[in-house]
């Protein structure tokens, strides 16, 4: 997957992107010296604690879930013809593990946090809320990471909203709006010849 010790790849390949970060053990003890605890993998495993995402690692992410375990370097308005050319690179996750994380994502939307993109107003999507502590005294940032339509697709979608609270609060009405006018403008156009 291109990553080195305590560091993501750089999805985006852009020149001089901050990188989000999944500190190690060694990682910790030198920067807080303090030992790696058993509470620390559970924390990291759920996002939380010292593991660090910018909202375009967060949508390449959830992009190569919705991709069946493969990554592909993201992109804005590229054309069909180039899109065939992009490099996929695997993850290494298996397809179990794919298809469970998959059906977690549908299972926010259908009866979790996501419930109000699943108004009728746009297909199923998949996706997951978070809520990002940034310090004390200070609203957490909220977030949402998703990609739709669930069963073929066609979009990922990252939306972090700073000191916006909740995910299921600030972060999805965002992201259901970037939905509608994403599948307004999807839907096949009438054709003009007989």
């Amino acid at each position: 997957m291109g990553q080195k010790a305590g560091h993501w790849f750089n999805p985006s390949g852009l020149e001089g992107e901050t990188r989000g970060s999944l500190p190690t053990p060694a990682t910790k003890e030198k920067l807080y010296g303090e030992p790696w605890y058993g509470g620390d993998t559970v924390s990291m495993s759920i996002g939380q604690g010292l593991a660090q995402a910018t909202p375009l690692e967060l949508a390449v992410m959830v992009a190569a879930i919705a991709n069946q375990g493969w990554q592909v370097q993201p992109h804005l308005l590229m054309s069909d013809k180039q899109a065939a050319i992009a490099q996929r690179v695997a993850t290494g996750l298996s397809p179990e593990t794919v298809r469970t994380i998959q059906q977690g994502l549908v299972a926010v939307v259908q009866k979790g946090t996501g419930q109000s993109l699943n108004d009728g107003s746009i297909p199923l999507t998949a996706g997951k809320t978070g809520t990002a502590e940034v310090g004390p005294g200070r609203e957490p940032n909220a977030m949402y990471v998703g990609y739709a339509p669930y069963d073929k697709p066609q979009m990922a979608i990252a939306v972090v909203v700073e000191n916006g609270g909740y995910g299921g609060v600030a972060a999805i009405p965002i992201a259901h709006e970037v939905y509608k006018v994403f599948f307004r403008q999807a839907k096949p156009k009438p054709s003009t010849k007989p």
